[in-house]
């Protein structure tokens, strides 16, 4: 059965941000007094929305504290989430070969956040939809959102292919009867990407198309 519908994460999978995000996470921790994390270590927190993210980062549970510091990161990342944002090599040559099918991005990044990269980067308008974590009630690893891609773009869970580079990719496409393609160059820890069984697993985003049918 051929893939009617391609749904890729963002971070990680379409554009390298890690620098971006790093740099407001550490505005963040010297807002609050706290020295920076490298990159790396901040990545390993990206992935699962921005309130985890700030747990993380500071280390805290107070719902109030909680809700000041996503406040703190929005307002920096919204001015400096494309200072060195980019694409992933091969992103923009593939995506114009898959040109005629579905495509969705579904990430558990804020959606205005999304569109305002996505839009920055050149390449919106290759997405028939784009669902944030705050477009639908549940976010990744609940399958939710895959469903809901299925829904508005008409496609079968076995006519769906979920490309993304962390756990929670494989989780939520998994148990939305989707095939799955781990991206192993991204943010997302490849040895637990490797430990929940995607149906494939690729080394380049060009790969994709040796994966899709």
């Amino acid at each position: 059965m051929p893939d009617r519908l391609i749904v890729f994460d963002l971070d990680g999978t379409l554009v390298d941000s890690r620098a971006d995000l790093a740099a407001s996470a550490n505005h963040l921790r010297a807002v609050w007094s706290l020295p920076p994390l490298p990159e790396e270590e901040v990545g390993k927190l990206v992935g699962h929305g921005l309130g985890k993210l700030v747990r993380g980062l500071l280390s805290i549970e107070d719902a109030h504290e909680v809700e000041r510091g996503m406040d703190v990161f929005r307002r920096h990342y919204r001015e400096h989430c494309l200072d060195r944002t980019r694409l992933y090599e091969g992103v923009l040559e593939t995506l114009a070969s898959l040109d005629g099918r579905a495509m969705a991005v579904v990430t558990n990044k804020p959606k205005s956040f999304t569109d305002q990269i996505l839009a920055g980067l050149g390449i919106a308008s290759r997405f028939g939809l784009v669902l944030g974590a705050d477009s639908t009630p549940k976010r990744k690893p609940d399958p939710m959102p895959i469903l809901v891609s299925m829904e508005r773009l008409g496609a079968a869970p076995g006519e769906t292919l979920v490309v993304g580079d962390s756990d929670t990719d494989v989780i939520a496409g998994k148990a939305a009867g989707a095939r799955t393609c781990g991206v192993t160059y991204g943010i997302g820890d490849v040895a637990v990407l490797r430990a929940h069984a995607p149906d494939h697993l690729i080394d380049r985003f060009a790969d994709l198309l040796g994966v899709v049918r």
